[in-house]
């Protein structure tokens, strides 16, 4: 990213607002406070300004219970999907409760917590059956989402990824497009029903700013390939300096046998020259 997109994505998490608390159990939504609730104030030239009066009437509303809430910075809720559909067929003394999932499609960053795992759609959301996917093929308890994610190859291309947990009280099969079927993992038994959380998407200023200068962000990814390229470059020059030095090597020597073999004609030339003068000088005696 520019350094003038990086600041105006800044400025946009500010003018959102904030969120707090914990989401909704319904609806997945976290509620919202303005900046300005909060007693600032966000000026054109994007900077801050400290409102007293806006913030000595926020605090008369409740403000302090809000900071306390947890608030995040531009993280505005995302768009919620409709709920997956659960069908559950209870456990009795002969057989294990079951429950026949149809999964629906999950809008970018929107998590959904089932069976102990938590799965947080990509940046480019996820369709139901990719959802059904990650969630399918877990034959024992007890499996990581770190596990999960490896052995499925999960990631933004896959829909998303496991975020935390590990499978707990379900197994499943195979999915079927986007259904799949869960299985108790408590031996014929009538358990507490499978059930789901799902939780809208957001985008807060942290986690935006985490994800552009962190170990893994854009920013910070731009930096290591600038610095791979110039130690690329470097080793390149290093490369190119030595084969230039071995070629002037090569020429010094070749030019030093050069030499060396005029040195020797120049002698050779003058003994050439000394015989011959003996010779005429023998020659004009006789």
């Amino acid at each position: 990213p520019t350094t003038l997109s990086f600041i105006n994505d800044i400025k946009s998490k500010f003018a959102i607002g904030a969120t707090y608390g914990s989401a909704d159990p319904v609806t997945g939504k976290f509620s919202t406070v303005s900046m300005n609730a909060m007693g600032m104030d966000l000026q054109l030239d994007g900077t801050i300004k400290f409102n007293a009066a806006a913030y000595s009437l926020a605090s008369s509303k409740g403000l302090q219970d809000i900071l306390a809430a947890g608030v995040k910075v531009g993280g505005a809720s995302g768009v919620l999907s409709s709920s997956p559909t659960v069908t559950t067929t209870q456990g009795t003394i002969s057989s294990r409760e079951s429950a026949l999932v149809a999964f629906t499609s999950m809008s970018p960053g929107q998590t959904l917590t089932m069976a102990g795992l938590v799965f947080k759609a990509g940046s480019l959301g996820a369709s139901a059956t990719q959802v059904a996917s990650a969630f399918a093929n877990i034959s024992t308890v007890g499996i990581s989402a770190s596990s999960l994610n490896t052995s499925k190859s999960l990631g933004d291309s896959a829909g998303g990824s496991f975020t935390s947990g590990s499978s707990l009280g379900w197994t499943s099969g195979a999915a079927s497009d986007s259904t799949l079927t869960f299985e108790s993992s408590t031996n014929n038994n009538d358990v507490t029903d499978l059930s789901l959380i799902q939780t809208a998407g957001t985008s807060d200023l942290l986690s935006f700013i985490t994800a552009q200068i962190g170990a893994n962000g854009a920013i910070n990814s731009q930096i290591q390939n600038e610095v791979t390229e110039g130690n690329l470059l470097a080793k390149q020059q290093a490369q190119l300096t030595e084969r230039l030095n071995s070629i002037q090597n090569n020429f010094i020597s070749q030019y030093s046998a050069l030499n060396a073999l005029l040195y020797q004609l120049s002698s050779t030339s003058t003994a050439l020259n000394s015989a011959l003068t003996a010779l005429t000088n023998s020659q004009s005696n006789n």
